[in-house]
Parts: structure tokens; sequence; C-alpha cells
């Protein structure tokens, strides 16, 4: 290979991951997701002080090997100060959907998650749960509050005006659903529990099953329906991050995405993976994207 070739394989490697693009997309990645983060801590807020206070379920939750300097900090709260601290947290989440000190908000985001697992949250931890602090970081340093934000009302005199930002955090979040779906999908191709369809027959007759789960594990199915149930869930969630980057069957493999994580939804009730749904947009190129979000008549700035 020559020198020129080289370079030009650089340059073309450089533009996937570095080029300037509009910010349309990453803006409505923090709109969507900034939503999907109110809802899905706000539900939470009832229950405040059972699980994140002294006067729920952790009254005294510290590992007796933390330093004793980080004991205060790790200690539950109040259940007044704890609902205090959660307020701010979901104003916070208000200031990154709004795209208003995104960053700011961002990083105030990330610490309070950080808190609310050392607290007692790592008790009930969930996938999603570890994606959200990453996703946050993404889309609060990425620059996706130079579309459809406070910022681009407060700078140009209209929320719809947009700013050129790197593609770099759009193919970020891509990665990031890539790597959870085929870590997944590995971890049941060699965990003994997933060698067969016994432990899917169990969830749908666990604490999350849906009483349609129920329903439906109560039906007289045979054992081979449950083991090739599984066999196509691994081979899917396996198959997925490869199909997704296909031109040609990404819409397809992204259709797929929706109808097996509804159906998660339906029978299991873990409705908060069908976030990465919109998400799995980042797949597309911005350019061709933003030109249907956004008709000519809208501003753009350099």
């Amino acid at each position: 290979m020559s020198p020129d070739q080289l370079g030009q394989g650089w340059r073309r490697w450089e533009d996937w991951w570095l080029r300037p693009v509009p910010a349309d997309l990453l803006g409505l990645f923090r709109i969507v997701f900034g939503l999907f983060l109110l809802l899905y801590w706000g539900l939470m807020l009832p229950d405040v002080p059972l699980l994140l206070s002294r006067q729920g379920l952790v009254q005294h939750v510290i590992d007796p090997y933390v330093p004793a300097a980080l004991t205060p900090l790790l200690a539950p709260p109040s259940g007044a100060v704890a609902v205090a601290l959660f307020s701010l947290f979901l104003l916070g989440i208000v200031a990154f959907t709004l795209g208003v000190l995104t960053r700011w908000a961002g990083a105030l985001l990330i610490v309070f998650h950080a808190y609310f697992w050392g607290v007692s949250l790592h008790l009930t931890w969930f996938t999603i749960e570890h994606l959200m602090p990453v996703l946050i970081a993404i889309l609060a340093f990425g620059g996706s509050d130079r579309a459809f934000s406070l910022r681009m009302q407060r700078r140009h005199g209209s929320w719809r005006a947009s700013e050129p930002v790197s593609v770099l955090a759009q193919r970020l979040i891509a990665v990031q659903i890539c790597a959870t779906f085929l870590g997944v999908g590995w971890q049941k191709a060699w965990l003994p529990d997933w060698k067969d369809g016994t432990i899917l027959h169990v969830a749908l007759m666990g604490r999350w099953a849906t009483p349609l789960g129920y329903w439906v594990a109560g039906l007289p199915l045979p054992a081979w329906f449950y083991d090739g149930l599984i066999v196509v869930v691994k081979c899917f969630e396996v198959c997925l991050p490869i199909g997704l980057w296909s031109p040609r069957w990404r819409g397809w493999w992204i259709l797929g995405m929706f109808l097996f994580l509804f159906q998660i939804a339906l029978l299991l009730s873990f409705w908060w993976f069908l976030i990465l749904v919109p998400l799995s947009l980042s797949f597309y190129e911005p350019e061709a994207l933003a030109t249907r979000l956004r008709p000519a008549r809208l501003p753009r700035h350099a």
C-alpha cells in the first residue's frame, strides 16, 4: 500500500470519527433521553425516603472497608435531606433536557447518580442504570445543546437554531449500543443458566413478570419451545450489533430491536430498555437525517 493510499485511508477514518456535522440529531437525542430520565427517576420520587434515606431500607449499609473520610458521603441521610437531594437531581435532568447549562447539569447528574448508587441502589441495579451516566456524559459534553435548546435561544434568538458539532458523540452512542447487545449476547452464550429455556420459563413466573407473562408461563408449551426461544435470543443479540451497521438492512434490524424490547416490556416489565430504539438512529449518517429534521427555512450557524 502506497503512502498516498495510507493517507487517504487515515483521512477517511478521521472523517468517520471526527468530521463536523449538524447537531440536530444529537439535540433530539438529548431531549428524548432527558424525558426518559424524568420518567424513570420521577416514578421513584414517592419512594425516595424508603430507598435513599436512613428511615427506609438502608439504615446502615456502609462497607467496613470504606475509608472513614468517605463514610459521611455514603451514609443514608434523613428523609427530608434525601428528598431535597433527589429534587435537585430532577432539576438537573430538566436543565439537561432543555439544553441550558448542559455540561454543568450533566456533571451534576453523574455525581448524583454515583451517590445514589453508593447509598443503596447498588442493591437493585439494572443494566440501563449502568448506561445512564455514559449516555449523559456523551450528550452533555458532546455538543447536544447546540440544537433545539435554550442555549441556542440565548445565542441566536431561536431554540431551533443549530451549530455544527463533531460526529464523535453520535459514533460513541452507536458503539455503546453495540457493546451492550454484544456483551449480553456473548454472556448468555457461555453462562450455564442460559443453556436451555428453563431460565426463560422461570422468569415469566418471577417477580418482574407481568400478568401477560404469568399467563404465557401457564400455557402448556413444550420445553423445546423455550429452548428454541433461548437460541433465537442469543443469535439476535449477537447479530444485532452487526446488522445495525448495514445501510441496506438497518431499518429492519431497528424494527427487530423494537419488537424484541417491546416484548420484554410486555412480559417482564423491563420497559426502560425501549430508550435504545430512538438512540439507534445514531447508526444513520447525521447529514441525511438533518435534512429531514430541519427544513431549509430553519436557521443554521457555523
